[in-house]
């Protein structure tokens, strides 16, 4: 039973790290992507050094969306 015990300790550790292992949650309803913002800022600062188009191509995700992050990225 000690085996049980241990593992399940490092289920419930492992849940309380920070949310940056799950850069892209899918979003059951919708089936889009949640990303955190960690993600939404280093998805910015490569579109920043690279650019738009090239971001959206490595991210998998419409140029839209990361020109409206680099606009309200104050508010990020």
């Amino acid at each position: 039973m000690e085996k049980n015990d241990d593992i399940s300790e490092e289920v419930s550790s492992s849940d309380s790290e920070p949310e940056e292992k799950s850069v892209n949650l899918i979003n059951n309803k919708k089936g889009t992507h949640l990303n955190t913002i960690r993600s939404k800022i280093k998805i910015i600062k490569y579109a920043k050094f690279h650019n738009q188009k090239n971001a959206s191509i490595k991210y998998s995700m419409p140029e839209s969306t990361i020109s409206d992050w680099m606009k309200n990225e104050k508010n990020i």
